[in-house]
């Protein structure tokens, strides 16, 4: 406390100390010294000094407001190296822990009719991790839609749920994680979602750790992302 107002020490990060306190740095920034500069962008933003601003790196495959980001800064593959959707494709899964995946949604050169396995595997959050002293659920949206596993089920949702966890691994990374272990499962009636569960042997990790998924199909294709869970709060 300075003179009855907060230093500049004591500004939270992502503020910067004007009359009469803390002010907001600006957009995507972390911490600044004041309205117009910034020592260091959020995480996937770099600082531009021409415009002034932070702005999403393009090509991480990472993507937060840009179009598109399928990890490379190449044209012709559905994102661009401007990272927009060129004309003719659809961009999927990507998002602030995994590239999207670009593909043609007509029908493919070779005769297979559009949505085959012409298309590319991606995987995305549906919804977040939702942690309890003894696991975590969440769910996630496979695309295309995976029905092999279905073909023989009739519906069945034990034997749909039986078939898919296979189809998508899950590993771990993080603080003591040996004692973790989880699946995958397919829901019948929506067969673009999924839902993880990962359960806790003897007691929760105390810190945060990620939940690395694989997913493969029958032809052959795969698409993988990581999914980051905050340790349960004890009350």
């Amino acid at each position: 406390m300075v003179n009855g107002q907060c230093s500049s020490s004591a500004c939270p990060a992502g503020q910067y100390l004007a009359k009469p306190g803390c002010t907001n740095c600006l957009k995507w920034c972390e911490n600044c010294t004041g309205p117009s500069d910034c020592s260091k962008c959020t995480s996937g933003f770099e600082w531009n000094s021409t415009c002034n601003q932070c702005e999403e790196i393009c090509g991480d495959g990472r993507k937060f407001v840009l179009a598109c980001d399928d990890g490379n800064l190449k044209d012709g593959d559905g994102c661009s190296s401007k990272c927009t959707i060129e004309p003719g494709y659809m961009c999927v899964g990507g998002g602030p822990y995994s590239p999207d995946m670009c593909f043609c949604p007509e029908a493919s050169k070779n005769g297979k009719p559009a949505g085959s396995n012409t298309q590319p595997l991606a995987l995305s959050l549906k919804t977040p991790p939702k942690t309890t002293v003894s696991n975590c659920v969440f769910t996630i949206t496979v695309l295309p839609e995976i029905k092999t596993y279905n073909d023989d089920s009739k519906g069945n949702p034990a034997l749909i749920a039986a078939k898919s966890r296979s189809m998508i691994k899950m590993s771990f990374l993080g603080d003591k994680i040996s004692k973790l272990s989880g699946s995958c499962s397919q829901q019948p009636r929506a067969l673009d979602t999924w839902t993880c569960t990962v359960s806790y042997d003897n007691q929760p990790p105390s810190s945060m750790f990620a939940v690395v998924l694989l997913a493969t199909t029958t032809d052959g294709r795969t698409a993988s992302m990581n999914v980051v869970v905050q340790p349960p709060k004890h009350s």
